[in-house]
């Protein structure tokens, strides 16, 4: 038979877990002494319970412009992934726009920004 006050302890000892998982994962992301390239990696390994996401639309800058999330094929009341924007737009962009991309990123990953809702 299952105790129930193991189990709390359990279910409180995990809470804990994942509280200091969230905390030190949102530092690393963000810590520009390390490569941009590794701290990518790390974010997109990430389960989604580790990154932000936001129900509304957010409004993500590229080359200067507001991003116009119809034009990377995004339908509205459609849950953006944001690891999977910058993969559409590497490979809509040339490598002279890498530098952009890369803007893209610094941002999503200051924000912990792993989705949102496009319901604009």
């Amino acid at each position: 038979m299952t105790d129930i006050k193991e189990l709390h302890d359990k279910i409180d000892q995990h809470r804990l877990d994942t509280q200091n998982l969230e905390s030190k994962f949102a530092k690393a992301i963000k810590d520009k002494s390390v490569s941009l390239d590794a701290r990518w990696s790390l974010f997109c390994c990430a389960p989604n319970e580790l990154k932000n996401y936001h129900c509304y639309v957010v409004d993500c800058k590229f080359k200067g412009k507001e991003i116009e999330w119809y034009n990377l094929g995004y339908n509205k009341y459609e849950t953006i992934d944001m690891k999977d924007v910058v993969d559409r737009l590497y490979e809509d962009q040339d490598k002279s726009d890498y530098k952009y991309i890369e803007e893209l990123m610094e941002y999503i990953l200051s924000k912990n920004l792993g989705s949102f809702y496009y319901a604009w």
